[in-house]
């Protein structure tokens, strides 16, 4: 297993700066706007990388109260698209979403991104008491697009007692004048009351054997099964929680909202328990949790529109941050082949009429223009349709 240093650590070059995080300032926290699905995908269980599209994320089930939930022996995945690519973790997002939408515009994205990225970024911007050190490494795409990639200290907890192959999903947006494409764990959908709600249409993906295609143009060990409803709509998308019953007000609000806000996730739901017998279940919309996020996690908003803007660059850098909070930018002067996207997917970042111009210099930042189904994603949560439980 591969130690802290050598993990969080290796490849790096010259030290070429320190970020600071930036100052209050005044003014409004950017808004996310033109949210769209774009791509989805599950994997599937099993030594070989197989990828479902679109897939779907599990139904969600109300349950009759009160219920108890035994460990999971099973190991946890810290990083599931990490430890299961054969390549580059963006390669399952790139081939999902060349599948589910071809003509998407990857040229005109700034950043390509995990959810899990960011979140770590407003931790650090917050000063969290129990920061922990992290590594994103950063890498040109196209003439202007820059990947995100999130390095860990081990993609598998072999120790842990959970296990979630979950949903991938990755969604389009404007942060600021920035335009974001970001992956996400879905946990689960809301499902219509009747036969969808009794039985588990999670589909049996273990179980899948037929229409098994191998991805080519470039070639892959990564291969595909194309199954599955549409790209789910935005307003069914849950994120799960369980706490004992006695931290209920102790919940760090500041944590979960931008948690929800950065992947479109419009409910909460929060299981409540004492040793495992869960005799709650809330949920709590997105709208209501915003609410109650404190100033220190808007100037965190803030703060990360410029961090983003920085860590957008032309050149091959590792972002690490240590306990104590310093970030430091370095050179990554050895390239894992294994951990690098074929350079055919990296050219589906060039605009058609610059394919193969050889241009690196980093595009300058436009504000962009929202077409006229954009809307924020406040009003389009508030539009939603989740039903609250019975």
């Amino acid at each position: 297993m591969p130690t802290r240093t050598a993990e969080m650590n290796g490849g790096q070059g010259a030290l070429l700066d320190r970020l600071s995080i930036p100052e209050p300032r005044p003014g409004p926290v950017p808004k996310i706007s033109g949210m769209k699905a774009v791509a989805s995908y599950n994997w599937k269980e099993g030594k070989n990388p197989v990828i479902i599209v679109p897939g779907s994320p599990p139904h969600w089930k109300p349950t009759q109260l009160p219920f108890t939930v035994g460990d999971d022996t099973d190991p946890e995945y810290i990083n599931l698209n990490g430890a299961k690519s054969p390549s580059s973790a963006f390669e399952p997002l790139l081939r999902a979403l060349q599948l589910t939408s071809p003509t998407y515009p990857l040229h005109q994205v700034d950043i390509v991104t995990d959810r899990n990225n960011l979140r770590k970024l407003l931790r650090w911007l917050s000063r969290a008491h129990d920061l922990t050190p992290f590594r994103i490494d950063a890498e040109l795409a196209g003439k202007g697009t820059v990947l995100l990639t999130r390095r860990e200290e081990r993609d598998v907890d072999l120790e842990a007692r959970f296990r979630g192959f979950g949903h991938n999903f990755a969604k389009s947006y404007d942060f600021g004048n920035l335009a974001m494409l970001v992956r996400s764990h879905i946990d689960a959908m809301d499902a219509p009351p009747g036969p969808a709600a009794v039985e588990d249409l999670t589909l049996r993906f273990e179980d899948l054997s037929v229409n098994l295609t191998a991805f080519s143009n470039p070639p892959s060990q990564l291969s595909y099964i194309k199954t599955g409803p549409p790209v789910v709509e935005a307003w069914k998308l849950m994120e799960i929680k369980t706490r004992a019953e006695w931290k209920r007000d102790s919940l760090d609000w500041d944590e979960i909202y931008p948690q929800l806000l950065l992947s479109g996730t419009p409910m909460l739901v929060l299981g409540l328990h004492q040793r495992g017998t869960f005799g709650t279940i809330e949920q709590i919309h997105v709208t209501e949790i915003a609410k109650k996020q404190s100033k220190t996690a808007e100037e965190a908003m803030k703060g990360l529109k410029a961090v983003l803007a920085e860590m957008k660059t032309g050149r091959k850098l590792a972002f690490v941050c240590d306990e104590q909070g310093e970030m430091k930018v370095y050179e990554r002067t050895v390239v894992d082949p294994k951990r690098e996207l074929a350079k055919e997917l990296l050219e589906r970042f060039w605009a058609p009429e610059e394919e193969g111009d050889g241009e690196s210099e980093e595009e300058e930042g436009e504000e962009s223009e929202d077409g006229a189904d954009t809307s924020e994603f406040e009003e389009m949560v508030r539009r939603e349709k989740a039903k609250c439980f019975e």
